[in-house]
């Protein structure tokens, strides 16, 4: 079971304005016990286009280092476990299951995933996702992944959104996409994990993508209230919720469904952090109940959070205080993350000044909430426009998607939540006997 915390950022506004005021609520989730590991479900999705057979820096090709990384982990029978299920897919001009079902003999799995380097025509992500959710309806397993890469621009962009995603968001599965250069369409892959509560990384360097895909298989092991959504009740009419996102692990936006804010499954290794806006309209001194919020898992156990009230006076030393820094924290990432995107639309319009101002304002978001990796990425944006009077396409993508996958534990987290995570895999692993990178197995790996 989980143990639910309400925390608005401030418990005291100032009354009788004539502008409406936000509010910061965060909603922690923090497991009770710990789970046993369990057997997961991967689709890995590969885009099998012509432009992936590009050089990349370092030597071979795009799909040379996707299937590097695969068969990394169909030589791992730690990571990759024989009751583990695998639907493997390329798609181009359309999508072609290569292996689907058990993980089976391990070096026929290899010559499956050798199959992805036969290039082809174009992008048919549609076709590509439909089969990966296909393959993942069919498994036995409930704790499951479709993980998605690509370098290039979809085919039918509106499709993917008006006809895959629903059907992906309807049937819960989680969309983790990694995209690489500077030609694929990164707002694609947003909408994707807005939309099933996934992820989207940007791939910088490929040599990471080993790591990255092993943490994902860890992460879903550790899974285990399945199915989990919010429900969010106000109370009084002069309040409304502005957006639902979750903030760690990693960031997303959630949206309600009739009701109800689906949040996928979660994990019994780490805490989930969701931040909830709410705009409250001007009102009188007093004190208010502003939301209650309950969670419900799927086996059907329900647990309700003591509802958030909120005070309002003229007392201006006490609305200066902040009720929660842990919140504030979490808002100010969520700030860093919507500023990144606006800095980014303005470099693509040739709005210069726009873009600066809006990533040192992003860059000061990072830093208050003491979040040192993503303040570095934001800083290097920085020095690259000033020096260039140009934003590379390779740099706007970086800092989206280290906005969204870079947010940190606050530092003012109260007792109790930080407990034991399971063992994560360095991006950059020690070189293996052959040269290539290589994630450790788990009985290398060190909490």
């Amino acid at each position: 079971m989980f143990a639910m915390t309400l925390a608005p950022a401030k418990d005291y506004l100032l009354a009788d304005l004539e502008v409406p005021l936000n509010l910061p609520v965060m909603i922690r989730l923090e497991p009770q016990q710990a789970s046993a590991a369990r057997a997961v479900a991967l689709a890995v999705v590969v885009d099998a286009s012509y432009s992936m057979t590009d050089a990349v820096a370092g030597g071979g090709t795009k799909i040379d280092r996707v299937v590097a990384a695969l068969e990394q982990l169909a030589d791992d029978r730690d990571l990759l476990r024989p009751e583990d299920e695998l639907a493997l897919i390329r798609f181009g001009s359309e999508a072609r299951l290569l292996h689907g079902g058990p993980v089976g003999d391990r070096q026929a799995l290899r010559r499956r995933i050798a199959e992805l380097r036969r290039a082809e025509g174009s992008t048919n992500m549609v076709a590509g996702l439909e089969l990966g959710l296909e393959a993942i309806a069919r498994a036995r397993h409930r704790q499951s992944r479709l993980v998605l890469f690509t370098d290039g621009e979809a085919d039918s962009a509106g499709a993917v959104v008006s006809r895959t995603l629903p059907r992906l968001a309807g049937a819960a599965v989680r969309v983790v996409s990694f995209g690489v250069g500077d030609r694929y369409n990164e707002i694609l892959l947003e909408q994707l994990a807005d939309g099933s509560n996934g992820d989207y990384y940007h791939l910088a360097d490929l040599s990471a993508f080993a790591a990255l895909l092993a943490n994902q298989i860890i992460d879903t092991r550790h899974e285990s209230a399945l199915d989990a959504s919010l429900r969010i009740a106000i109370p009084d009419r002069g309040v409304a919720i502005k957006s639902l996102y979750r903030l760690r692990p990693t960031l997303a936006r959630i949206q309600p469904t009739d009701g109800r804010w689906a949040l996928g499954n979660l994990r019994a290794d780490d805490e989930t952090i969701l931040l909830l806006e709410l705009s409250l309209q001007p009102r009188p001194a007093g004190v208010y109940r502003v939301v209650e919020v309950s969670l419900t898992l799927g086996d059907g156990a329900t647990l309700t959070a003591p509802g958030a009230r909120v005070a309002f006076g003229h007392d201006r030393d006490r609305v200066a205080g902040l009720a929660s820094v842990e919140a504030w924290d979490y808002a100010r990432q969520r700030g860093c993350h919507a500023t990144c995107r606006e800095a980014a639309n303005a470099a693509r319009d040739g709005d210069l000044q726009g873009a600066t101002e809006r990533l040192v304002r992003a860059r000061d978001y990072a830093r208050q909430a003491g979040n040192a990796g993503l303040t570095q990425t934001v800083d290097r944006a920085v020095d690259e426009l000033r020096r260039t009077q140009h934003l590379s396409g390779e740099t706007i993508r970086r800092v989206v998607s280290d906005s969204r996958t870079k947010t940190v534990r606050s530092r003012h987290a109260g007792p109790g939540v930080h407990r034991a995570t399971a063992a994560r895999v360095e991006p950059r692993a020690a070189a293996g006997a052959d040269g290539r990178r290589r994630p450790p197995s788990p009985g290398e790996m060190t909490p």
